[in-house]
């Protein structure tokens, strides 16, 4: 268990897509709020494109202060439907078992 600021999800590299894409948001988090899906793919951040751009880089941009604000755009797959969605940095409590 620990506390943590940000936006509640577990990233990963997708060879296939070249794309950084949702692993977990986890519940009770800005993530899991914005209604976020295992396999959705990260597009943009705050109107930056994310292809290509590994997990790291995501991640340093998908932090800040708690409070402060980004626009996040998904592609979902099973759709091909692009979501944006006003994300809210918080803390938040995980418990991994």
């Amino acid at each position: 268990t620990g506390k943590y600021v940000g936006v509640g999800m577990l990233i990963r590299w997708n060879f296939q897509l070249q794309n950084t894409v949702v692993d977990e948001p986890y519940e009770n988090t800005p993530s899991a709020e914005a209604g976020l899906k295992k396999g959705d793919v990260i597009v943009s951040i705050d109107g930056e494109p994310m292809k290509g751009k590994d997990t790291k880089y995501v991640s340093e941009h998908l932090r800040g202060d708690a409070g402060s604000t980004f626009e996040l755009g998904v592609r979902r797959p099973s759709t091909g439907k692009l979501i944006k969605c006003k994300m809210t940095i918080d803390i938040f409590a995980v418990s991994f078992v």
